[in-house]
């Protein structure tokens, strides 16, 4: 699909000569397809934390692979001591429960994300998604832009002077 893009997701599997790719419809059928994302896990659902108590993470699905990320992102680069923290805003229209609303934004409706970043380059170090009202580090005194730029810095792995 990276190699040969289609304007829709079922011309992958259409019969017309102009949309028609072989090599992708011998390889899977639609249905199959369809399926993927119904049976593919990043963690156990059964270690999930209810909704309601403490602890729980709107983002449980996906925290393996932020996690993950994360972790990668500090092993492959050296963080200078000037750090920037910004956020994006990642465009969705769809169903979720994480997705934000923001009025006066370009951006009006996507997922929020904070990240940490090399105030030259740009480079991303750290990065996490805006899920709602969760105390997940233990900063409930203070307001999300404080929540915020407290948890950056203490998960980083070069010491940052406030």
């Amino acid at each position: 699909m990276g190699i040969h893009m289609l304007a829709e997701l079922w011309h992958y599997w259409s019969s017309d000569n102009l949309l028609d790719v072989p090599a992708f419809a011998n390889l899977i059928t639609k249905t199959r397809f369809n399926k993927l994302p119904d049976n593919i896990h990043c963690n156990d659902n059964t270690k999930a934390v209810p909704m309601g108590e403490a602890g729980y993470d709107r983002l449980h699905k996906l925290r393996p692979v932020i996690d993950a990320l994360n972790s990668c992102l500090k092993d492959v680069y050296i963080q200078l001591s000037v750090m920037a923290i910004d956020e994006s805003t990642v465009p969705f229209k769809g169903r979720s429960s994480v997705k934000q609303y923001m009025l006066m934004e370009p951006v009006k409706r996507g997922y929020r994300v904070w990240y940490l970043s090399e105030y030259r380059t740009a480079f991303v170090s750290q990065f996490d998604t805006h899920s709602g009202r969760s105390d997940t580090h233990g900063f409930s005194s203070f307001s999300l832009g404080e929540r915020v730029v407290l948890s950056c810095v203490t998960h980083t792995s070069t010491p940052i002077d406030l």
